[in-house]
């Protein structure tokens, strides 16, 4: 779970559980840029028919209770009332992509 405020993006040892069902988020993500600097991170997010962008900690306008609180390379995490959902660019893909070696990177370079 990743916890708001000062502790954004710690894993918490000891999370609690929530009793309250949250319904499925209804949005489609489109694109995540990722930078150093987690202030600066957005991800695009089609909401209907419009797709809108969002940084860290925002509420989403479709459902002002829900909140952006964790931004990866391939996902997103989002709080709503407690309770923690992650949404994936591409279902499948790890948070962590392998960079390719060095050797790899020359061989491509060659052509």
């Amino acid at each position: 779970l990743w916890r708001n405020e000062n502790h954004a993006g710690v894993k918490d040892a000891n999370p609690v559980a929530v009793n309250q069902e949250t319904p499925k988020l209804s949005i489609a993500l489109n694109g995540i840029v990722l930078t150093s600097n987690d202030e600066t991170s957005f991800v695009l997010i089609n909401e209907g028919s419009e797709q809108k962008r969002y940084s860290l900690n925002e509420a989403l306008a479709s459902a002002p209770g829900t909140f952006i609180r964790k931004i990866n390379k391939t996902s997103v995490v989002f709080e709503t009332h407690g309770h923690y959902e992650k949404v994936t660019l591409h279902p499948g893909l790890p948070d962590i992509i392998k960079q390719p070696d060095s050797e790899s990177q020359n061989v491509l370079a060659d052509y």
